[in-house]
């Protein structure tokens, strides 16, 4: 049988007995738990390095892909940029007009297609138009279309002459006044 030993778990020296040894034993084992906390954060920082890493690659790579994107498509955005302020410019040009648009998509189904057109002028509050007829038909439909018309008012067909070699063109110059513009697509 084997011989029997005695195992005493109580310490054995003096050390832990003492007060000097009682402070040494204690800063050994929060040194142990320092050395200890320490590595953890090495672990932690190690590892969140390795993240960052990744993550710094994987966003340098899509602004190198942004970046090739933009360049292949830089000529087409400074065509665009540059078309884009002309209609800024015509828009803006268009709304400091007093709605001559309007007033013209709204007197030209009046107009026979007998008249040829020469000059049109447009103001805030009238029309003229001076041009040709083929016939006297022609004339005298435009200019009661014009009277019908409810917005406008005193319309006068003045400086009426015949071309005599033109066969037989009216040359005239209609005029009315302008009561009301809107934007209204109906010829009444």
């Amino acid at each position: 049988m084997p011989a029997r030993r005695l195992i005493n778990l109580l310490p054995q020296d003096d050390l832990t007995a003492s007060p000097a040894g009682k402070f040494l034993l204690f800063f050994l084992n929060l040194g142990r738990y320092v050395v200890i906390f320490t590595e953890l954060v090495v672990i932690v920082a190690f590892i969140t390095s390795l993240v960052l890493d990744y993550q710094k690659r994987n966003l340098e790579d899509e602004i190198d892909q942004k970046i090739q994107f933009l360049d292949a498509n830089y000529d087409f955005e400074k065509e665009f940029r540059f078309t884009q302020g002309r209609l800024t410019e015509i828009n803006s040009l268009l709304s400091k007009q007093f709605g001559s648009k309007n007033v013209i998509d709204r007197f030209t189904p009046l107009i026979s297609s007998e008249i040829t057109i020469s000059k049109i002028l447009i103001s805030t509050d009238s029309i003229r138009i001076d041009g040709s007829s083929r016939s006297a038909l022609g004339l005298g439909q435009t200019v009661y279309a014009f009277k019908n018309a409810t917005w406008l008012s005193g319309v006068t067909i003045t400086n009426v002459s015949t071309g005599g070699n033109t066969g037989g063109e009216i040359k005239f110059s209609l005029a009315a006044q302008i009561k009301k513009v809107t934007i209204r697509s109906d010829n009444t």
